[in-house]
Formats: structure tokens, sequence, C-alpha cells
């Protein structure tokens, strides 16, 4: 990676003495320098692109939402964590992927200060996911503890883009229906399932869209595919609450 690098690259680690050096048409002040994000190599391997969210420092209400552009074939899923501290328990990240492009939802569960950091990798690859980047999240206020839909394995390598009026908060009202959209590449079937009483509502699908009305029921409720090839086993996505 560091083998001839763009200098647009180059300067998001390494800051020269001499402004010249930068090789920039419009150099970098060094407080911008010092407010950049540090990325990985792999940060742009995978076809993440830093001027989505250049600031390693960010401020935001009880949530925000970020987007990526990322490249076709690459995975990814993120955590939170106080500043300073471990990953909180729960769900308060929910990434929503639509071709090269990634939407990173986060709800923090108190006012305070956060590290998001990023991972990804090759969605065919074995083995751990690649940090590519961390951000500093000041969060003025927080959202009460609410979290977001928790989410597998399989929801991030297929990947599973949730359409606007799919739930994203994890407790849903039960006795409520809700409805559900949401593009499950190579999926058979896509079913929302009570877990209390063993109750499965089929979405209805149009090639990989999945869409429909699922009453909610209290206790566990969750999202799960059939893929061809795979019997009759289905793969859980999501996971919400009925409250």
């Amino acid at each position: 990676f560091w083998f001839l690098t763009p200098p647009e690259q180059f300067i998001v680690t390494h800051y020269p003495e001499e402004q010249k050096w930068q090789l920039l048409n419009s150099p970098v002040s060094n407080p911008d320098f010092l407010s950049m994000s540090q990325y990985s190599a792999e940060f742009y391997e995978y076809g993440f692109d830093p001027k989505d969210n250049p600031n390693a420092w960010v401020s935001a209400g009880q949530s925000i939402a970020m987007k990526f552009r990322i490249r076709t074939g690459i995975a990814i899923m993120a955590s939170l964590c106080y500043w300073g501290s471990s990953d909180l328990e729960g769900a308060y990240v929910l990434p929503r992927r639509n071709g090269d492009m990634v939407e990173v939802i986060v709800s923090f569960p108190t006012k305070g200060t956060y590290e998001l950091k990023l991972f990804a990798k090759p969605k065919d690859q074995e083995g751990d996911y690649d940090h590519i980047v961390s951000y500093r999240i000041d969060a003025v206020q927080g959202n009460d503890y609410k979290q977001l839909a928790k989410t597998y394995s399989n929801y991030n390598t297929i990947p599973v883009y949730l359409d606007e009026q799919t739930p994203f908060y994890a407790d849903l009202k039960a006795g409520y229906s809700y409805s559900f959209k949401l593009t499950v590449p190579g999926a058979e079937k896509v079913a929302v399932i009570n877990e209390g009483d063993n109750n499965w509502q089929y979405l209805n699908h149009n090639g990989d869209t999945f869409e429909g009305l699922a009453r909610i029921k209290p206790g566990l409720v969750k999202v799960s595919a059939k893929f061809s090839g795979s019997d009759n086993m289905h793969w859980t996505l999501m996971e919400y609450r009925g409250r």
C-alpha cells in the first residue's frame, strides 16, 4: 500500500515538515491533518472513500447515520463503545447496505463520548474482519438505551438491504402489525417468526426483494431466510423483541 501511494491517501497518515512534499494541489493544514480520521490500508483496498466522513471527531444527537461508499463483495460490520472502554452490550449499531453504499445507523444509549469502529473483509474470506477506521462521536443527548435490531453474521456477508419501511429499532409493540421490506440476494423465502408460539409469517417476494405485513407477538421475533440448496434450513438474519 505504501509504494506509489496516491498523495491524497498518503496525507491521511503522513504529514511532511515541508508542505510542498504533500504533492497536493490544495495542501492540508496541520489542524486539518490532526482532525482527520486514521484509515488502515484495507480502508482504501476495500473501496472506501475518506471524503464521505473525513473528520475523526463528530458531534451527534441521540442517533446518527453515517454513509460510506464501499466496493461490491465487501462485508462490513460495526461496534460501539464508550470512549476508552470496551464494547457496549446490546445492539446499538445497524449497517444498511445498498449496492456500493452502506449506511451505519448508531443509537447512543446515553449522553457521552463514544468510539464507533468499522470492520470489513471480502465476504467470501474466512477469518476475522479488518479494523479499517474509528470515529470519536460526542452525543449531546442519549436515546434512553433504545437498541437497534440485532443482526447475525449472514446479514453482513450476504449482504441484506433494509428498506426505510422496515423497523430499525429492536423493540416492537406486541399486537401490532409492522411492514417489512428487505432485499436478500439468493434467498428463496424470508419469514418473520414469533418464537413464542413458533408462528411463521412468510413475506411476499419479487426477485430478491421480500415484503409484507407481520403481526408481532410477545417474545423474540426473528427474520430468517431460506437459500437455494439448504434443504429446509432457514438462516437467522435479524432479531427483534415483541413487548
